[in-house]
């Protein structure tokens, strides 16, 4: 092993032990913040005018593109993207 491998596995070695050292710090602070906590369940009342299906952006824009000439492009480059993605997720 030469002195240069030697003093990469030493730093990354010292980052291990820091990254080790740091998690557990954190694993304890969550420990102790989770100890004494509970989980509560809050109503909240909305006013009248959101409870309506109008502030419901889906219902709002529905038809939004029904009278758009490049929607149809648009949903094929959609999907030539979503292939695209699925294909490098595949090769990872």
């Amino acid at each position: 092993m030469t002195s240069s491998s030697l003093r990469i596995n030493l730093h990354l070695c010292q980052a291990i032990i820091i990254s080790f050292i740091n998690l557990s710090k954190l694993k304890g602070i969550l420990d102790a913040q989770f100890k004494n906590g509970k989980i509560v369940t809050i109503n909240i009342d909305l006013p009248n005018e959101e409870l309506s299906e109008s502030s419901d952006p889906w219902i709002d824009n529905i038809g939004l593109f029904q009278d758009d000439p490049t929607f149809d492009e648009f949903l094929s480059e959609v999907n030539d993207y979503r292939n695209e993605v699925d294909k490098s997720e595949a090769h990872s």
